[in-house]
């Protein structure tokens, strides 16, 4: 995930049933609640996934700070997510309390990878390959559905990645590896086109939305389907870069919203959109 300078955490609490563990030595954190102001973030992380997702006004990458966050990133060393399946066995997903914004399950990834569960997209034997993947929930999931998956992230992040496919590989009944992709710069290795280009939460970090934006022209064929998921924010800057950066891809690519009834029955939320994105067909004259 292209990471902003190092920021604040949103809401942890989201899957059903999640268990936390603190890191040995760590303080004890997992109170019913903190509060801070009109934030309020839920540590024991109850059943209902978005029990208590919004924190005061839209918070999250590039959001509010607040101690409360801030305390609760301490905590996070070793916590692990599980992420319920349709199927089997819940996928297990580390996290970490430090690193940046790309070492957490964000919300907009439950939701993408929930409604890949949803058999909207046909992924078995597909080549999908995963923008920003952070923790890889999203190319984990697909890959237990039967997709190629190449997840994608820089550098840093490629130890997380390979902890969290080891411990799912058992789920998966296509293929998954991760690879370094930094936004922007050459993507030969990624040729042929994919089936699939996943992407949850990638545009919150103005400086990256011309790389992105690079990068998805230079991997998109024309039967490349883009499956975009975000949280739509309200604080600070982030609804200039929401505006700038669908003003920029609307230039090559065409956008469809894929209606709430589609997603997963539990798994959504009005302030997350999934977008349903094709390079557009150029016609030239004969």
């Amino acid at each position: 995930m292209e990471q902003p300078p190092r920021g604040t955490l949103r809401s942890l609490g989201a899957a059903a049933e999640e268990t936390a563990t603190p890191a040995p030595g760590s303080t004890q954190l997992l109170t019913d609640t903190a509060e801070a102001g009109e934030e309020t973030l839920s540590l024991h992380f109850p059943s209902g996934w978005c029990q208590e997702r919004r924190l005061g006004g839209g918070g999250g990458k590039g959001g509010g700070a607040g101690s409360v966050r801030a305390a609760s990133a301490a905590v996070m060393a070793g916590f692990v997510r599980e992420l319920e399946r349709r199927g089997g066995p819940a996928l297990r997903l580390e996290q970490r309390g430090s690193g940046g914004v790309g070492c957490v399950v964000w919300d907009a990834a439950l939701v993408l990878a929930k409604f890949l569960e949803t058999g909207a997209c046909p992924l078995a034997r597909r080549n999908v390959l995963e923008l920003g993947a952070g923790t890889g929930a999203v190319g984990i999931m697909a890959a237990t559905l039967g997709a190629n998956v190449t997840v994608t992230d820089l550098e840093e992040l490629q130890e997380l990645l390979r902890v969290n496919i080891e411990n799912n590989k058992h789920l998966v009944t296509g293929s998954v590896r991760a690879k370094v992709l930094k936004w922007g710069e050459d993507v030969t290795e990624f040729q042929p086109p994919p089936d699939y280009i996943l992407m949850a939460d990638c545009i919150y970090y103005e400086e990256s939305l011309e790389p992105l934006l690079k990068t998805l022209k230079d991997l998109t064929g024309p039967n490349t389907c883009i499956l975009c998921c975000y949280e739509q924010r309200t604080v600070g800057k982030n609804p200039e870069i929401e505006r700038k950066y669908f003003e920029l891809l609307q230039v090559d690519f065409e956008l469809e919203k894929i209606p709430l009834d589609k997603h997963d029955e539990e798994y959504r939320s009005e302030d997350i959109q999934i977008l349903n994105i094709h390079r557009k067909q150029r016609n030239f004259p004969s």
